[in-house]
């Protein structure tokens, strides 16, 4: 799975000849939706909230520290309801801006749980 920090899932099929299926059990085994504790040490947090595919399909949100280019972590869908969830673990005081495409959801889910966060909106090119 290291490869995926430098590679695209297709370039590393190409160079290990591992397919697709068995990289996407890996990375899952990977994701750790608890792993927010170095969260609890920083003063203010800069969240973005983003959508990615496995080839254009299967739809994750992943959470990071914008700031710190760090990954909060890769959820399991895209639901509004596991968003919401893993949101809820991130202490609320320490979130400063929430940063989001265009999407409603999002937007309200983000002021929901982060009441004092400004939230940002993006335009995807």
């Amino acid at each position: 799975m290291w490869q995926t920090r430098r590679l695209s899932f297709s370039q590393v099929k190409k160079e290990l000849g591992i397919r697709y299926s068995t990289m996407r059990r890996l990375l899952e085994r990977e994701i750790d939706e608890d792993a927010l504790g170095f969260v609890k040490q920083e003063q203010e947090v800069f969240l973005g909230i983003d959508e990615h595919s496995f080839r254009h399909q299967d739809m994750v949100y992943t959470v990071t520290d914008v700031r710190k280019r760090k990954m909060l972590g890769i959820l399991r869908d895209d639901g509004i309801a596991t968003l919401k969830v893993f949101l809820n673990k991130i202490p609320r005081d320490k979130v400063r801006e929430v940063c989001i495409d265009m999407k409603e959801p999002l937007r309200k889910v983000s002021e929901e749980v982060f009441p004092k966060a400004e939230v940002v909106s993006i335009v995807s090119m």
